[in-house]
C-alpha cells in the first residue's frame, strides 16, 4: 500500500489519468482506488448495485468514485440512461448539487424511490402477463412489443438511480413517512438488476440506511494514516480488501470541470 496521509489529496493530473484508464469494456466504471499503483474499477452493471459505507468524513473519496464514472461515461448516460439523482436537500446535498451534468436530474427525497418502485413493478408485471400470452392473445391486448421485443427494448433503456446515503432518502425517518412498503422497495432495491435497473448510494453511514441489506455490493471503507483503505463484498462474498482510496481537494470544479460543460 502506498505510504500516503488520509488528508493528501490527488491533483487533477491523477484524476484525469482515472478517467483516461476507465476501463472501455466496462458499461459503468466506478473507480475504488490503487493496488500498487494499478487503478482498481467496478462495472456497476456487473455489481448490480453499490454501496459505499464508512464512517462521517469519507464522502471526498466516495465522491472521487462517483465522478469518475459520471465524468467517464458523460456521452453515454446522456444518451442511454434514464438518470434520477435524489437527496434531502439543505446542508447535505451540497456534494450532490456537484455532480457533473447531473444537477438538472436532482429530485426530492421521494420522488426517486416512488418512481423506481412504480417501475419496477410497472415492468414486472409486464413480462409476467406477456410471458403468458399467446401471440394471437397479445396482439388483441393493448401490448405494442412481444415479450422478446419488451425485453430488448429494457435493454436498450437502463436506468441509473443515485441516492444519497447520509441521512438521505434511505434512511429510515423519510421512508417510515413516504408511506411505502418496507419489503416492496427491498424486493426492487434486490432485483432491479435484472429489469437493467443500477442503483449507486456513495457516502453511506452504517445503521443509517434502512435498504443496506438489499443492495448487492458494498464497499466498505475505513479511515487510516496513511489512506483510506476499501473492503468490496459482493453478495456475501469478499472480492477485494485493503484497496488504498484516494480524494480530491476542494477545487472540485477545477478537476471535474463545470456542471453544464458538454
Amino acid at each position: 500500500m502506498e505510504n500516503k496521509k488520509v488528508n493528501d489529496p490527488i491533483s487533477k493530473k491523477e484524476y484525469e489519468k482515472i478517467i483516461a484508464s476507465a476501463p472501455s469494456d466496462m458499461e459503468l466504471p466506478v473507480y475504488i482506488g490503487k493496488r500498487n499503483d494499478e487503478l482498481l474499477y467496478l462495472d456497476l452493471v456487473k455489481a448490480k448495485s453499490i454501496a459505499m459505507y464508512g464512517e462521517i468524513g469519507i464522502s471526498a473519496v466516495c465522491n472521487t468514485s462517483l465522478f469518475s464514472m459520471l465524468k467517464a461515461r458523460e456521452q453515454v448516460l446522456r444518451q442511454k440512461y434514464f438518470l434520477c439523482v435524489s437527496c434531502v436537500g439543505g446542508f447535505y446535498s451540497w456534494s450532490f448539487n456537484d455532480i457533473p451534468f447531473a444537477d438538472e436530474y436532482i429530485t426530492d427525497a421521494c420522488t426517486a424511490i416512488y418512481d423506481l418502485l412504480h417501475y419496477y413493478n410497472s415492468v414486472k408485471n409486464t413480462l409476467s402477463k406477456l410471458s403468458g400470452m399467446s401471440e394471437n392473445e397479445r396482439k388483441a391486448s393493448d401490448y405494442i412489443y412481444s415479450l422478446e421485443e419488451y425485453q430488448e427494448y429494457l435493454a436498450k433503456h437502463p436506468r441509473l438511480y443515485i441516492f444519497e446515503g447520509w441521512l438521505g432518502p434511505l434512511s429510515k425517518g423519510i421512508l417510515d413517512n413516504s408511506g411505502l412498503e418496507l419489503n416492496s422497495v427491498k424486493e426492487a432495491f434486490e432485483n432491479a438488476y435484472k429489469f437493467h435497473i443500477y442503483i449507486i448510494i456513495p457516502d453511506c453511514i452504517r445503521g443509517k440506511n434502512e435498504l443496506s441489506g438489499s443492495i448487492h455490493t458494498s464497499v466498505n471503507i475505513e479511515r487510516t494514516e496513511k489512506c483510506y483503505t476499501a473492503t468490496i463484498i459482493q453478495d456475501c462474498k469478499k472480492m477485494e480488501d485493503n484497496i488504498c482510496m484516494d480524494w480530491f481537494d476542494e477545487s472540485i470544479k477545477n478537476i471535474i470541470g463545470d456542471k453544464g460543460e458538454k
